[in-house]
């Protein structure tokens, strides 16, 4: 991938290292103003070069290096060794080609690349050679990260290649497990400051495009299927993909920004704006998150048969509503009909913003519990609740809801989602 734009950065890279002198050294190096996954690259290549010549060095000579007053000195040398290793042009634009192939295809195909880097000559390799080959890896760190300490806590000695894959994909699996597609889209836009640290452009369908692969690299293919169902949208939408993917879980967003021309810089600002305050919001959900786990598993005896009696008082008239639909009155069978009919117009609007309203943790919970984890159903179903007229219309299609996914109207979080909904709709 990126095949001639890779020739182009390095061909900028070494006309201006080579242009006064026929060789530069790693030190040198260090000092340009290069994207650190490359320095890093050079180093883990250096650092390699090293241990073999040092052992081979060892095997061969009398000299014992690890004694006690040598040892210090030996390492000494291999460091500056490693920092006046000198590279000639040649040499320079291989390992620059190596380096952009494994950082900037990883940034986009993280299970793939690096399942091809690790297993590059061979079908099985050992645990020292895996962990030595993880520090090649700047980005993305969770999997390396927890890849390490799995061959440290299971004892791993062999690893084959599709079990690598395998793990690979299970470990961001449960990482993700919780994320919304914003939340991949923040781990994805590391592929975008990636390029523009090389000085290359990429346009918003393009960035769209490299995001549907990212998401396809990581088997979420539910993430794949909306995105693809929606490219045309986006095009005719001519935003970024950021602002984009608010539009799809925030409608009313789209519906003002049709009504109102906003300033081009005065619309970049409070996107920042909003960005800066869920990543404050988060920091606080994450310090608080325990306190609350925990002063909810005390309060929930107390209080949940309270909102016991209110939420069943609620439900116990939606069913008899729901009852009479499927049997008696016609009108109100329509009306049932239109409700849970996805393609079915709603004569009136109402300016109405349930997901705004609704706090991260709740949302991620209700997701999690009432939608099974699928972000996109539930999104629908909020849509379809902003345009109701009153409580007896979203009940009806509550109930509905809970009666297809099989929840219990009484189970803690039916409830939780219930009070919530009747407290923002009656």
């Amino acid at each position: 991938m990126f095949d001639r734009e890779k020739q182009v950065i390095i061909n900028k890279i070494c006309k201006s290292i080579f242009s006064k002198s026929d060789s530069i050294t790693f030190k040198e190096l260090n000092l340009l103003n290069l994207p650190i996954q490359l320095k890093n690259y050079l180093g883990c290549i250096l650092d390699l070069q090293l241990e073999k010549e040092t052992i081979e060095l060892k095997n061969f000579s009398r000299f014992n290096y690890d004694h006690p007053d040598v040892k210090p000195f030996f390492d000494q040398l291999c460091v500056m060794l490693k920092l006046f290793k000198p590279f000639t042009y040649q040499e320079l634009s291989v390992l620059l080609k190596d380096a952009l192939d494994l950082t900037l295809d990883y940034l986009l195909k993280p299970c793939e690349v690096l399942t091809n880097f690790v297993f590059k000559y061979d079908s099985e390799i050992d645990s020292n050679t895996l962990l030595k080959k993880l520090e090649f890896i700047t980005d993305y760190n969770y999997l390396t990260t927890i890849l390490k300490e799995l061959v440290k806590r299971k004892k791993i000695s062999t690893l084959e290649r599709q079990e690598f894959y395998e793990l690979l994909k299970k470990i961001d699996k449960e990482y993700t497990n919780n994320f919304t597609l914003l939340d991949h889209y923040e781990l994805f836009k590391s592929f975008k400051e990636y390029l523009i640290e090389l000085e290359l452009v990429i346009t918003d369908r393009a960035e769209y495009e490299a995001f549907i692969i990212y998401l396809n690299d990581k088997s979420h293919k539910n993430a794949v299927e909306f995105l693809e169902e929606r490219r045309n949208l986006f095009i005719q939408s001519n935003t970024s993909v950021l602002e984009y993917l608010k539009i799809l879980f925030q409608p009313k967003l789209y519906e003002e920004k049709k009504v109102e021309t906003l300033d081009i810089q005065a619309e970049a600002k409070e996107i920042d704006l909003v960005e800066t305050e869920k990543k404050e919001e988060q920091l606080i959900d994450s310090r608080i998150e325990s306190v609350l786990q925990n002063q909810e598993e005390i309060t929930e005896s107390e209080n949940s048969e309270k909102v016991s009696e209110t939420v069943m008082s609620e439900l116990g008239q939606v069913e008899e509503k729901s009852d009479s639909i499927k049997t008696d009155d016609p009108k109100e069978k329509s009306l049932y009909q239109k409700l849970i009919t996805p393609e079915a117009p709603i004569q009136k609007k109402y300016d109405r913003n349930l997901d705004g309203l609704m706090s991260r943790r709740l949302k991620k919970k209700i997701i999690y519990k009432i939608f099974d984890g699928n972000e996109f159903l539930f999104y629908d179903f909020i849509n379809k609740l902003n345009k109701v007229s009153n409580w007896d219309e979203a009940s009806i299609l509550l109930t509905d809801l809970f009666d297809k996914r099989n929840i219990q109207p009484f189970s803690k979080w039916a409830i939780k989602f219930t009070e919530f909904l009747y407290d923002n709709i009656r």
